[in-house]
């Protein structure tokens, strides 16, 4: 059942008016409670006084006796005993005067006394009374505790003073006093209908009351004794005498004794009964009239919000142009005018909106669309209701059971939202992607029965979806899966190993020689030669193998089940020979050849990142092997790896002056018999590796570009070095400085070059820089371009280990050089054919047609020395002649050449 705002406000407003009439009675009660106590306590505490001050008056009255005994001149007229006889008439006719005085003592110091009214009773020793003692020690009025006299049978009390003259004790005066008056008085104080006083002595024994019977009696009340004993001047309730009661009391000033007032507790509560009776019956009659004009004011208050509460009842999905009455004067007008506002601003939007909006009635089975539905599918939704299995059957079959099962879901309540993306077939046939989003009315503490929703068509984003996986999961060239597609199904396929005992394998298959193609043919045709490469890869077995291409020439495969291959390097040579084959390509007929890298996992790696990177190594293990060739990873390429990597990171962090070194060695001129120059040697000694070999750390440093820095400072010091060689005395012609490909291409190597000659002052004719074929043939004309500015500058250029590369006697001709250096490779071969020395003896006579100097490097045998004499070589350089030697050993070097010239 709805509860409706006005049940609210009337429930509220009952609440209210109940709350406050409690809250306010419950004030009233506890306040008049606390009025009554109080006002009890006040009169309690002035009857207390009243009795206080009539003990106080009986005490004054009895002392005044003993001041005027004192103060009278009784005790002066003789202290001897012969005078007793009229001391004891004189205390006679005072205890005549005075009603209340029963006996009087004079007590002397020596144990005699005079007592009054005359006695036959032996006393004995006064001295060792209680009252005697007390009056000598107190030095004042001594009151002692109530008693009862034995002869008379009357509550009495005595007082007693000590008598002094010139300082001396004479004696002690002691007077018993009837309490008769005191008693009475007492006894007959009331206090309300119950309540009454008593009056106590310091060790609580009743002294006065209101039942005779006590007199002389102790209190045995231990909580009214111990709130005595703690000083609290409160109001307490306790047991007494088996009855409830409210006690106080007070002690009185001149004397011990303690005034004790009671009252039983039903008086009292007779008083708080009275008051909550009638706080009740007030309460009621208010609550009662508060409730029945609440409901009235309420319902007069509501009754507008309850017509607009009906009225919003009628807005669905399908009826956005109801508007609501703005015409009273109240809030309800206010909220009805901000609820047009909303209508109004909600149809514009759902108007301008490419989506449309649905409404399902789960009790009714029927969907209200808007009509944006009909121009996203061509049904017409004009006063048409559709029911949810008329809508499903419009789905795609593909689509159909997880849309279903979802929307199921939300009906159940096992989900909070919908939320699907599937295909419908449009009025035409064709069908469309829809998003489709909704949740259920909300409804606190209780399902709905309506579901609210939106439908975009998103035909279009799909596509464009397809295209964005496309770019950014496969290669544009090549159609093959990109990098990024790879490592996403090589994770998958480490994730299911995990569950089984079989294999995989990666491959990493990488063109050799590659960019010789794009150089010398085009990129055009290189592109179209890796078209064909994917094409041959991807005719592979396609449901146990992905085919990858992850940049320039490389390309990676996946090989989910390597248990089907008896030999895996078996199959990737096969597929490398299938590579080998010839490709035509516009008439070009191409062959090529690959090194491919092979990992088994996950005995090999077990992750993506070391999956690939192991492949990587054992692909370039192939290649530093002669290409062409698949080599299968183990650990001990894992080991050269770290060794490389240890290189690079040795390279990075190296201190030039402090790690290299510059060995110099010796050129010897075949005719002069002298030193010609000194080639500059690079060496590394590495804080971390030791000493690293040039052939090991050159490759890496040009690798990582730091052969940049590196060549930088060796220039600088090999130029600063040839100053100081100089100096030394030591005559040669030019220093040989190695540049790498590296070098030459950096933009910045010809104005290092410039920098270096101007801070240095050397002559440019003092250096030549060598060259090998492969740094030129990576950019012929810019190379062809830096030779020749360094050739304006004065230096020479050298064409270094000529015959082992491409050797294309082209560049001969097209660069400016004027020293041929012939590889140590040719002169090892001179001992052994005819054909070998044949050819040596034909590049020295080129190269002295084309004017070029040849240096012969690698002698080392006397044997060689005298052939290249025979065939008229310029310069030699080997170990024949002199080893690398560090520049503080080039000048004794120098030194000992010259004397083997003088033997020669």
């Amino acid at each position: 059942m709805r509860y409706t705002i006005t049940k609210k406000v009337r429930s509220f407003a009952i609440l209210l008016v109940i709350t406050t009439v409690v809250f306010l009675s419950a004030i009233y009660f506890i306040n008049a409670n606390r009025i009554v106590k109080q006002s009890f306590e006040e009169r309690s505490m002035l009857l207390m006084n009243t009795v206080d001050f009539s003990i106080n008056n009986f005490t004054k009255q009895q002392e005044h006796i003993i001041d005027q005994i004192e103060k009278s001149n009784l005790i002066d007229k003789t202290l001897s005993f012969s005078d007793k006889e009229h001391m004891q008439n004189d205390l006679d006719g005072i205890s005549e005067t005075y009603g209340s005085v029963l006996n009087i003592y004079l007590a002397y110091d020596d144990g005699s006394c005079v007592i009054s009214p005359r006695t036959d009773i032996t006393l004995g020793n006064l001295s060792e009374r209680d009252w005697y003692t007390a009056a000598v020690k107190g030095n004042t009025n001594v009151w002692s505790d109530a008693y009862t006299d034995k002869i008379t049978g009357k509550t009495v009390i005595t007082v007693s003073k000590a008598l002094y003259k010139d300082g001396r004790l004479i004696g002690v005066i002691g007077i018993d006093f009837a309490m008769d008056s005191l008693v009475d008085y007492i006894s007959n104080i009331k206090l309300g209908d119950t309540g009454h006083i008593m009056l106590l002595d310091s060790k609580y024994k009743i002294m006065a009351g209101y039942d005779n019977n006590q007199i002389g009696t102790y209190i045995k009340n231990e909580e009214l004794t111990k709130t005595i004993l703690s000083g609290s001047k409160k109001l307490i309730k306790l047991d007494y005498n088996g009855e409830k009661k409210y006690c106080f009391y007070s002690k009185s000033l001149r004397t011990n004794w303690i005034i004790v007032g009671m009252i039983d507790e039903k008086e009292m509560n007779k008083y708080s009964k009275d008051i909550l009776e009638i706080t009740i019956i007030t309460s009621l009659l208010i609550a009662i009239l508060a409730i029945f004009l609440g409901g009235r004011v309420t319902k007069n208050i509501t009754k507008n919000l309850k017509i607009l509460s009906e009225d919003i009842e009628h807005i669905g999905a399908e009826d956005l142009k109801l508007r609501f009455d703005e015409e009273s004067k109240d809030e309800v007008a206010i909220i009805a005018s901000h609820i047009n506002n909303i209508l109004d601003k909600l149809s514009c939007i759902i108007d301008s909106s490419s989506d449309a909006i649905w409404e399902y009635d789960i009790e009714t089975d029927e969907i209200t669309l808007s009509e944006k539905f009909s121009s996203i599918s061509g049904y017409k939704v004009d006063n048409k209701k559709y029911t949810l299995q008329s809508l499903i059957e419009l789905i795609h079959p593909d689509d159909y059971g997880k849309a279903s099962d979802s929307f199921t879901y939300l009906i159940k309540g096992q989900k909070p939202i919908f939320e699907s993306e599937f295909r419908i077939r449009k009025i035409d046939g064709e069908y469309i992607w829809l998003s489709v989003k909704s949740k259920p009315a909300s409804k606190k503490n209780r399902r709905s029965s309506k579901i609210y929703g939106s439908i975009t068509d998103i035909t279009l984003k799909k596509l464009y979806e397809e295209d964005i996986f496309y770019l950014a999961y496969y290669d544009q060239l090549t159609n093959l899966p990109n990098k990024i597609y790879f490592e996403k199904e090589l994770a998958k396929e480490i994730e299911r190993l995990e569950e089984s005992n079989s294999n995989a394998a990666v491959i990493l298959i990488d063109v050799d020689n590659f960019k010789n193609i794009n150089d010398t043919l085009g990129h055009r045709i290189g592109d179209l030669l890796l078209i064909e490469i994917a094409t041959m890869l991807s005719n592979l077995n396609k449901d146990d193998t992905i085919v990858a291409r992850i940049g320039g020439d490389e390309f990676l495969l996946l090989m989910k089940d390597v248990s089907k291959y008896k030999n895996i390097e078996q199959f990737v040579n096969k597929i490398q020979s299938g590579l080998k084959s010839n490709f035509y390509i516009e008439g070009k007929c191409i062959t090529v050849s690959s090194s491919a890298g092979i990992v088994e996992f996950p005995k090999n790696g077990d992750n993506v990142e070391d999956i690939i990177r192991n492949a990587d190594i054992a692909m370039y293990g192939a290649k530093e092997s002669g290409k062409n060739k698949a080599l299968l990873f183990d650990n001990n390429m894992f080991e050269s790896f770290n060794r490389k990597i240890a290189i690079e990171q040795g390279l990075s962090d190296i201190n030039y002056d402090n790690e290299l070194e510059v060995y110099y060695q010796a050129q010897m001129d075949l005719e002069q018999h002298k030193l010609r120059g000194l080639e500059a040697l690079l060496r590394w000694d590495s804080p971390v590796l030791g000493r690293v070999s040039p052939a090991e750390f050159i490759p890496i440093a040009e690798e990582t570009g730091s052969i940049v820095p590196i060549g930088e400072w060796l220039i600088y010091k090999v130029f600063k070095s040839a100053n100081e060689f100089r100096m030394k005395n030591i005559e040669y012609n030019v220093i040989s400085i190695n540049i790498s490909a590296v070098q030459l291409l950096d933009k910045n190597f010809l104005t290092t070059v410039q920098k270096a000659l101007e801070e240095t002052g050397i002559n440019s004719s003092q250096v030549e820089f060598e060259i090998t074929e492969t740094a030129i043939i990576n950019n012929i004309e810019y190379s062809n371009e830096i030779l020749n500015n360094l050739r304006k500058l004065g230096f020479k250029i050298v064409l270094d280990d000529f015959g082992t590369g491409y050797s294309s006697l082209s560049y001969l001709k097209m660069l400016p050089i004027e020293v041929l250096k012939i590889d140590k490779s040719f002169i090892d071969g001179i001992n052994s054919t005819h054909n070998n020395r044949a050819l040596l003896d034909g590049i020295i006579k080129l190269a002295h047609d084309l004017r070029m100097e040849v240096i012969a490097e690698g002698v080392e045998e006397d044997e060689q020395l005298r052939f290249l004499e025979e065939i008229s070589c310029d310069v030699v350089q080997g170990y024949y002649f002199s080893k690398p030697v560090p520049y503080e050993i080039v000048e004794e070097e120098y030194k000992r050449l010259l004397k083997l010239k003088s033997t020669k």
